[in-house]
């Protein structure tokens, strides 16, 4: 079994598999308790519904200040499962039925529907969601009975692939996103377009903020080995920045805040930062005035 670890030894990202029934509040929970006894900081990356799998980035200690660096303009790649003649007041089998209707169309046409939403659109995210209308959320405003207009969102589809039809009649398939679409809604506009309503049945994420499910972790995999073996460091999650050392003297200045305008590099943008002896210090952007620090490690 995993023995905790004291939580001021851990800064750092663990993925989750994430298991369907739970909360994203929840999973963070339980790996928590699996890392310290006491208080720890913690959070995670972006909701998953409970009904979903896969991937949840959770971050714990000083990694919790990183979470608006992680997977920057990074896609999302999920495997949905849609049933056609649906339709409930959540947009997925967990809700209350709305209206059900047999008149289904061909698996073609179905095909045809589902990739004409390929590229840049609109979407309107979902009533039992955690998007916040006058400041309260969607899903406590749903659940009164309470419906509001919402405002649309840019999004884009990238990729829509391996479209097919299961044996229980369901129809899968495996999209890639921007962030902040609604695989719910998605589905929800599908069944409309089709004509016939639709909900989501099953959702599976496989990637999200430049984590992928091939690096993911189960929670009975984390209790049965070392906790510390499964944490990314805040340093190896930026391993793809590039890398800028300072001297002593800057070094200081930047943990004070510091612009440090006296450093040349190859090109403006995101770096990782280190001290004279390869410690390292936090994340700074490049440009014209210099190095400006945006998040130090310490």
């Amino acid at each position: 079994m995993t023995e905790n670890v004291s939580g001021a030894d851990v800064s750092g990202f663990i993925v989750l598999d994430k298991a369907g029934g739970v909360s994203s509040f929840k999973a963070l929970s339980d790996v928590r308790r699996l890392i310290s006894e006491g208080k720890i900081k913690s959070g995670h990356t972006g909701t998953l519904d409970p009904m979903a799998t896969g991937v949840l980035c959770l971050a714990f200690g000083r990694a919790t200040s990183f979470i608006p660096f992680v997977g920057i303009d990074a896609k999302k790649k999920y495997r949905a499962g849609m049933r056609l003649g649906v339709e409930t007041d959540t947009y997925d089998i967990t809700g209350d039925v709305v209206s059900e209707n047999d008149n289904i169309p061909p698996f073609e046409e179905t095909v045809s529907v589902i990739n004409s939403f390929l590229g840049e659109s609109e979407q309107t995210p979902p009533m039992y969601s955690a998007v916040k209308v006058g400041g309260r959320k969607l899903y406590d405003l749903a659940r009164r009975g309470i419906e509001v207009e919402r405002k649309k969102r840019k999004i884009n589809i990238f990729s829509i692939s391996d479209i097919e039809k299961d044996e229980t009649g369901d129809i899968c398939f495996t999209v890639e996103c921007s962030k902040g679409v609604y695989i719910r809604s998605l589905v929800y506009d599908i069944g409309r377009k089709s004509g016939c309503g639709a909900s989501l049945v099953s959702l599976r994420r496989l990637s999200s903020d430049g984590f992928d499910i091939s690096q993911a972790h189960t929670l009975d995999e984390l209790k049965s080995g070392n906790i510390s073996d499964y944490l990314i460091t805040v340093e190896e999650e930026f391993s793809y920045l590039n890398n800028i050392f300072l001297s002593e003297k800057q070094s200081v200045r930047f943990l004070n805040g510091g612009n440090i305008s006296r450093i040349s590099s190859n090109e403006n943008g995101l770096y990782r930062v280190y001290s004279p002896e390869k410690k390292f210090l936090g994340l700074g952007t490049f440009g014209s005035d210099g190095l400006k620090p945006e998040k130090l490690f310490f």
